[in-house]
């Protein structure tokens, strides 16, 4: 009996051996698996006509991110995320020319969205670069005066979604969310201790050119957030207004 209690001790690590060799293979193996997955998606993926609903939309994204379409609605062969295009620089977010980045101050403030688990987010004042803080894209309007300071930030897809402020990569995908706010939620703005609290009024998801994105009404004291939408992609722009609170 004590024999036999010694060769299974014994077997026991040779077991787990094995185990942890048939894991790692099969890890080894996975992003080979995934791409003779991806690629039977890109064959059998149908085109999209746009309009279409977001959800619709999203869901058809989400099992295979290279789905192809157009502005027009009608078909076409065009890449949807176009990579040759720089979208960290926000002036490229506006194919018509009409709108120009300001250069740079040495203004910054801090945003925070509660219910989306923004906290603490680097606004820099003028500039182009989106990577690495949001950017306010007028100059010329100062966080609680009447107009409204148009903040821009990057979406992504949801799947690699992360606001903390531990993740170094947060402001490629930061305003991913902002879409999902609701009238009467929160906005607060923080410069030099002084907190302003903005509640949200408007959402609207409009084309890359519209004039809405900068437009300003100097009767109301706002702010805008704009992100791409749907998320992870180039088609549209989401626009997110917000109104003082008195």
């Amino acid at each position: 009996m004590l024999a036999d209690r010694s060769v299974k001790k014994i077997k026991w690590p040779l077991y787990l051996t094995m185990l942890l060799g048939a894991v790692l293979m099969v890890t080894a193996s996975l992003p080979f698996l995934q791409g003779w997955w991806q690629n039977w998606l890109d064959v059998q993926a149908e085109s999209i006509v746009y309009p279409v609903e977001i959800d619709e939309f999203l869901s058809k994204l989400e099992s295979n991110p290279k789905i192809l379409a157009d502005f027009n609605s009608v078909t076409t062969r065009d890449p949807l995320i176009v990579d040759e295009i720089d979208y960290g620089n926000i002036e490229n977010w506006f194919s018509n020319g009409k709108f120009h980045a300001q250069k740079q101050t040495s203004q910054s403030y801090r945003l925070d969205i509660d219910k989306l688990n923004i906290h603490n987010a680097l606004v820099k004042v003028g500039g182009t670069n989106i990577d690495y803080n949001l950017v306010q894209f007028n100059t010329d309007v100062a966080i609680g005066d009447y107009g409204a300071p148009v903040i821009f930030g990057h979406s992504m897809l949801r799947q690699f979604y992360n606001p903390k402020e531990s993740n170094k990569e947060r402001y490629k995908g930061l305003f991913s969310t902002i879409m999902t706010l609701e009238p009467g939620d929160e906005i607060q703005v923080t410069i030099a201790e002084v907190t302003y609290t903005f509640l949200v009024t408007d959402l609207q998801v409009v084309q890359p050119d519209d004039d809405f994105i900068m437009s300003q009404d100097k009767s109301k004291k706002q702010i805008k957030l704009v992100t791409c939408t749907p998320e992870g992609t180039r088609l549209r722009r989401g626009v997110v207004t917000a109104e003082l609170k008195v």
